[in-house]
């Protein structure tokens, strides 16, 4: 019995029929072709099912495939793919395949499509013949043909069926010789300098064309002439294509066009004739161009456009009224620009806009008003834009609902309808809307310790120049020079905890200008030279009392000449250290010391280490500093020993090696409780993990400065005390 088998779809159905003299009639789904059960009467559902020989994927009905088992594939196929398979185009005209709809040939080395034709693949739907060697694409005749990709070909020569959506991508139209015009209805496309010529309808016909898109991307045509016949036109892809200009009427006859992408071109102006007519136009984007200028009649015809964008150029201003036409916008994309100002009437005609991206330019200041007409807001960027934040700004913004800024003080002016998690900023570890200091006893602290430092430090100047021992020796001129230094940290204190009382209940409006303000920068050079001087006595006074006891009869070595010079140098590296970011904008980004309320760039936080010159403060605040503190630690470990193994055997040096133990004790421990909290804080950094904001908050305006206020005590204050006490005849190291 011989029988007679096709497929169509209908409602995703499968007709099979079956034929001898007479024939039965099942409808059967496609999965249920070759699935181990007999659907139909004589079972040629579940005929030649085997996957032939050279198929790597059989699945239903579709198949991918050497070139060498086509024949082998069933008749009921599909689609085929023979992809990457390097084969001669004639095989695939000695084979019929009435149901096929879909056929892959892409990256085969195939020269040409001669041969094929709709008594071959009368169902055929789509063709892939892309990244071949095709120069002349044929016509082709598949009356039910939808789409053909032949992008990657260095096509010279296209008979272009009107009705067929075409991608032809890095296809080098600079080089295409023809489009080809005959008797079928067909697109009669010319780019001026780019094609050379075009062939009219020899016979006369209508020219007529129905295509509804065309993808032209990644090809090479600097100027675009015209596609005005294609009238049904409704999406048109030129992304890529070194268009340099848009003619005066480069749209003209478009006018069903929905969606033109012109994006990573170089497109320098817009003209306001470049898109005259295109009223159903939805979608346009101009994203990565060049663009610094747009007339402000440019888009006065795109009454129904709802996409526009216009990212990545480079614009420092936007003329009003260059936005009044979009009256049915709904998404505007203006980040990655230079845009310093915008109009206060810039969207006063874009009602229906829902989604606004700002982000990334370098606006400094929205005027008041300027969202007034945008009622139906609800996405809202402002990110990388340092604006100053200030009461109502956002009035207009009725049913806002994600706002993303560059600074939690734009926070304090959201929208009512905004809430507390919707608005998007950089968590501030310190400061709320309306405390710089958010922490209360912690700000209580601030206080403490910087009247601690300030006046401990001044009493201990005081005292030692009264008693002339300021500049007496060598050790007494680093001490000076540290109280001097802790002196700074105290006066550093004192600027943050006075700014912290002025702005206190409405910090929110006033963290702008004091972040950006010189006194927060002589804040944070402040600190840093102060935090390094002190380091770097206190390295010097270990430094001296060692070589006292390892060389106590020499001279040469305690000099106050060489004191005197090496506190000149100390003082020199700590300023220096302080204000080389003023000297390397770029690579500091231009704000060192103001990324933070308290001006001062500890890089404690994987936030932290995303600001430019981070790796300078891991190298200053972290390594030297830690380095230096391991010396430190070492040169008290040799004094003590040096002094237990050169003491005298009398009843005194069991007392003096145990004031001395206390001293050296003392000084570590206020060293540890300094800098290794720093050090391990910025090694979790180094390695992502991330520390309460409380913690790095203590840290900065606590632990850092305590040192500050603990030196007097530990190099004046208790000399101060044993000299009353008269405890014994040799002077005990401080």
């Amino acid at each position: 019995m011989s029988y007679k088998s096709y497929m169509s779809d209908i409602n995703d159905n499968v007709e099979m029929k079956a034929n001898a003299s007479n024939y039965t009639e099942v409808c059967i789904q496609e999965n249920e072709i070759c699935d181990g059960v007999s659907h139909c009467s004589s079972g040629e559902d579940e005929e030649n099912c085997a996957c032939p020989d050279g198929c790597t994927r059989c699945q239903g009905s579709s198949y991918k495939c050497r070139p060498e088992s086509l024949p082998e594939i069933p008749q009921m196929a599909k689609s085929i793919d023979i992809s990457g398979y390097k084969m001669d185009i004639g095989i695939l005209c000695n084979m019929t395949r009435k149901h096929l709809e879909k056929l892959d040939v892409s990256n085969t080395k195939v020269q040409n499509l001669k041969c094929l034709d709709d008594k071959y693949f009368p169902a055929l739907q789509e063709l892939d013949v892309s990244s071949n060697n095709i120069t002349v694409l044929d016509k082709l005749n598949f009356p039910k043909l939808k789409t053909i990709r032949v992008d990657n070909n260095p096509i010279q020569k296209l008979y272009f069926l009107s009705s067929i959506n075409m991608t032809i991508r890095n296809a080098n139209i600079k080089r295409m010789e023809w489009i080809i015009n005959e008797n079928d209805p067909i697109a009669p496309l010319a780019f001026k300098t780019v094609i050379n010529y075009t062939e009219p309808d020899p016979m006369g016909a209508k020219i007529e064309c129905k295509l509804k898109a065309i993808d032209l991307s990644y090809n090479s045509m600097p100027l675009l002439d015209t596609l005005g016949h294609c009238q049904s036109l409704k999406e048109l892809n030129l992304a890529r294509n070194k268009i340099t200009v848009l003619d005066f009427w480069s749209f003209n006859g478009m006018q069903s066009i929905e969606k033109v992408d012109l994006s990573y071109n170089w497109l320098e102006s817009i003209q306001k004739s470049n898109f005259f007519g295109l009223t159903f136009l939805q979608e346009l984007d101009l994203s990565y161009n060049r663009l610094t200028k747009l007339d402000p009649e440019s888009f006065f015809d795109l009454s129904k456009l709802k996409i526009l964008r216009l990212n990545n150029n480079k614009f420092q201003t936007l003329p009003w009224p260059v936005f009044s036409g979009l009256v049915a916008l709904e998404d505007m994309y203006l980040q990655e620009n230079k845009i310093k100002t915008l109009p206060l009437k810039i969207f006063q005609r874009t009602t229906k806009l829902l989604r606004l991206d700002l982000r990334n330019n370098n606006l400094t200041e929205l005027v008041h008003g300027i969202f007034m007409s945008l009622g139906k807001l609800v996405y809202l960027d402002l990110r990388g834009n340092e604006i100053q934040a200030y009461e109502a700004m956002f009035s207009g913004l009725g049913v806002l609902e994600k706002l993303r800024v560059h600074s939690f003080t734009l926070c304090c002016s959201r929208p009512a309808s905004v809430g507390i998690n919707d608005c998007e900023a950089p968590a501030d570890i310190f400061s709320s809307c309306t405390n710089l200091i958010n922490l209360g006893f912690l700000s209580v602290c601030i206080w403490f310790t910087a009247i601690m430092s300030v006046f401990g430090n001044m009493m201990a100047v005081i005292y030692r120049i009264r008693e002339g021992t300021w500049i007496k020796e060598m050790r007494d001129i680093f001490i000076s020079s540290l109280c001097l230094s802790d002196m700074c940290m105290g006066v550093y204190l004192f600027i943050i905890a006075f700014t912290d009382v002025q702005s206190r209940g409405e910090y929110g409006y006033y963290h702008q200008q004091w972040t950006k303000s010189r006194l927060c920068d002589a804040a944070g050079v402040l600190v840093t030279a102060s935090s390094e001087a002190s380091t770097l006595f206190i390295l010097a006074i270990t430094l001296d009392r060692y070589t006292v006891f390892k060389y106590p009869f020499s001279q040469n070595v305690h000099k106050r000449s060489i004191a005197i010079a090496s506190m000149i140098v100390i003082w020199i590296f700590a300023i220096v250290v302080a204000i080389i970011p003023f000297f390397f904008p770029d690579f500091f980004g231009g704000s060192f010391y103001t990324r933070s309320s308290v001006c001062i760039s500890l890089p404690l936080t994987p936030t932290t280490l995303q600001y430019s010159g981070w790796e300078y403060s891991v190298g200053l605040f972290i390594v030297f500093n830690l380095f230096v503190y391991f010396i430190v630690v070492a040169g008290q470990i040799f004094i003590f020993k040096e002094i237990r193994r050169s003491g005298v055997q009398n009843d005194k040096k069991r007392e003096r090696e145990i004031a001395v133990a206390k001293n050296l004790s003392a000084v570590v421990i206020s060293d540890t409780l300094c800098w290794i909290p720093v050090a391990i804080v910025g090694f979790f950094a180094l390695n992502g993990i991330d520390v309460t904001n409380d913690v790095y908050a203590w840290i900065i305006v606590f632990v850092l400065p305590v040192n500050s206020a603990i030196n007097p005590f530990l190099y004046t204050f208790l000399a101060m005390r044993r000299k009353r006490a008269k405890v014994g005849g040799l002077t005990i190291m401080y």
